[in-house]
């Protein structure tokens, strides 16, 4: 590395706060948080390189937000930052590659 470069690493959270349906907030495995952001907003059967793209642009929002922090959350599950549904590698198993493969 030449002196006038500098090299920055980041580490993602393993968990985060995410404000529930009816006002609880649940905290939760990045990851998991992340597949069902994947799956309700690009939706589980997309096109693998497509749900990539998804899990690129999900995980580089929700470890720059903190859109609720008077819950003490750092996203909702509306619109209002990702969609998001409670998913599983067993049902889902494209997804998690796609989160896999993105890491």
């Amino acid at each position: 590395m030449a002196d006038s470069e500098i090299e920055l690493t980041f580490a993602p959270p393993a968990f985060i706060r995410v404000l529930m349906p009816g006002g609880h907030v649940e905290e939760m495995k990045l990851e998991t948080y992340l597949a069902g952001a994947i799956a309700a907003e690009i939706g589980e059967h997309a096109p693998l390189e497509a749900l990539k793209a998804q899990a690129v642009a999900s995980r580089t929002y929700v470890v720059a937000a903190e859109r609720h922090r008077e819950h003490h959350a750092h996203v909702c599950t509306t619109g209002h930052c990702q969609k998001w549904k409670r998913v599983g590698p067993g049902s889902s198993p494209e997804v998690y590659r796609a989160l896999s493969e993105t890491w």
